[in-house]
């Protein structure tokens, strides 16, 4: 975590002699950089250059209180970027982040520039775990909590709950399980199936991307 010179003298309103509406706009011009990339292996370092960026900005926020930058997303409009933000702050909580989110509206997709944010997430507030049953106690029964901790999981994903619940499992959810399944030596080509039919034609159908 980049060290932050932050002094009471600056007030709980600036960072570096930077203020939080700059901090914001900031956030959200990387994030408009990184999108702008073509997907291309030769964009790649550009693209790890502005997540070493959004992560260093984000981390100047450990002294912010949370409900500082809570004031500032709402009057200038939730957006995903501003909600993970949330996570960095000081005696912030997950929640914050998840009622952020789900205020913005961004949808959650197991593509790309839909994860990123979440993979902004200040990994201390998320769980350690790489297990399925694990992420959805964790999650709280929200969609978007959920979806968020898998695109944010850097370990294989375990599926370790009852199949019948599996198969049950809403668009969103379904989509994200469907592109880890994909990820492990022997996917279940029944549980694929299942989760691509209640994802299809929905928003979440991203398989022609994939």
């Amino acid at each position: 975590m980049a060290h932050t010179n932050y002094s009471p003298m600056q007030g709980a309103n600036m960072v570096n002699d930077t203020t939080l509406p700059e901090i914001w706009a900031k956030l959200h011009r990387l994030a408009r950089g990184w999108g702008d990339l073509w997907k291309s292996d030769d964009l790649e370092y550009e693209r790890r250059h502005l997540d070493r960026s959004s992560r260093e900005l984000l981390s100047g926020l450990e002294a912010v209180p949370i409900e500082n930058w809570c004031a500032l997303s709402a009057a200038t409009g939730w957006t995903a970027y501003s909600a993970i933000a949330c996570s960095w702050c000081k005696d912030a909580e997950i929640s914050h982040v998840w009622e952020g989110w789900e205020t913005s509206g961004f949808p959650l997709k197991p593509l790309p520039e839909f994860e990123r944010p979440a993979r902004l997430l200040n990994p201390a507030l998320l769980t350690k775990a790489n297990s399925l049953s694990e992420i959805v106690e964790a999650g709280s029964n929200s969609h978007i909590a959920i979806c968020a901790m898998l695109a944010a999981l850097k370990e294989p994903l375990v599926f370790d709950m009852p199949r019948e619940i599996m198969v049950k499992a809403p668009p969103e959810i379904a989509a994200f399980l469907h592109a880890k399944m994909r990820q492990v030596p022997q996917p279940d080509q029944e549980l694929l199936t299942a989760w691509s039919t209640a994802f299809k034609d929905t928003e979440f159908d991203t398989l022609e991307r994939v």
